[in-house]
């Protein structure tokens, strides 16, 4: 068995972008709710969110609906992750952590990332709060979110990061040859979300034009030239290989995202009977014999169309 897979389902993580905020029109707040709740029972133990996901919104869904397994589940046994902007004075640290911890009805946050970072706003003081907020007990980890390999490994050498989290697809495979590479050296711990691509890979979106009004995914890079043929291509494969693996294209590009070198991979569902679906496949992954060299090649092809100065997959500019 792949190393990469064993105990796989401790290596997921629910991701709440999509649960409760506008730029993901059209999701209710029950099918919200059985998602967290559907979560628990399929044993997901590590959950993510952040501070900018609706405005707070998500870290109290996702608060209070573990809180309504309190009885059930000891704190210790799962793990809240979220994230902070880095705030224009350092001094409101303080204040955003403990009102995200009030929103997730928690004493304390396992881990704490720097969502961006600015090319305005200096992360060194702000890391410097949260070494404070960690030596009291209030988060147990201190990590950072789309921070580019040259900025870790500057902020590593002075502040205790122990976590770093980086966009990781079939669509967006840069920090394979950059990021992640030098946290394992440096000894932190990577996880990964985009799995699905924002959901491009599963075959349901195959122009802007498909999406809701609203909807952030219609200006994404992929229904772009030079892109769009590229993308086009890897998603009529992993339909290819679907059929002939009896899995959704989606699963057979989660099973790629499972074989690469990363602690912990965060996946999205906006319903209950998709994330029923993705961990069904993930329970049965391993006894499929699957060949992804051919995705594994278009994927590359792709990274090389986009410019090399380009860090992520929304193209924004520090």
């Amino acid at each position: 068995m792949n190393q990469n897979r064993t105990n796989i389902r401790t290596r997921i993580a629910l991701g709440s972008w999509a649960l409760a905020d506008p730029l993901w029109p059209g999701q209710r707040r029950n099918d919200s709710i059985q998602v967290i709740h559907s979560a628990i029972r399929l044993g997901i133990r590590n959950f993510d969110t952040a501070r900018a996901y609706g405005n707070g919104q998500a870290e109290q869904l996702v608060g209070q609906q573990l809180k309504r397994f309190r009885h059930e589940l000891n704190r210790d046994s799962y793990s809240i992750s979220t994230k902070i902007m880095v705030p224009a004075e350092p001094s409101q640290t303080r204040t955003l952590i403990e009102s995200s911890l009030r929103r997730l009805c928690t004493d304390y946050v396992d881990i704490v990332y720097l969502h961006w970072p600015s090319s305005k706003r200096n992360a060194a003081p702000v890391l410097d709060k949260l070494v404070e907020l960690r030596a009291e007990g209030k988060i147990h980890a201190i990590g950072l979110s789309n921070f580019t390999a040259r900025m870790i490994e500057e902020l590593v050498r002075t502040y205790p990061i122990e976590w770093c989290q980086l966009p990781l697809s079939l669509l967006w495979r840069r920090a394979l040859s950059d990021s992640i590479p030098l946290c394992k050296r440096l000894g932190m711990k990577t996880v990964s979300y985009g799995t699905f691509g924002f959901g491009l890979l599963s075959g349901k979106y195959r122009n802007s034009q498909d999406f809701t009004e609203g909807d952030w995914r219609k200006n994404i890079f992929c229904f772009k030239d030079p892109y769009r043929s590229t993308v086009s291509e890897l998603v009529a494969l992993l339909q290819e290989i679907g059929k002939r693996c009896n899995l959704a294209p989606h699963e057979v590009a989660l099973k790629w995202v499972l074989d690469q070198p990363v602690d912990q991979v965060i996946l999205g569902a906006r319903t209950r009977s998709q994330l029923e679906q993705t961990m069904n496949a993930i329970t049965n992954i391993d006894e499929i014999d699957i060949d992804v060299s051919k995705v594994n090649e278009l994927s590359i092809l792709l990274d090389n169309i986009v410019c090399s100065d380009v860090d992520n997959p929304f193209f924004h500019i520090w």
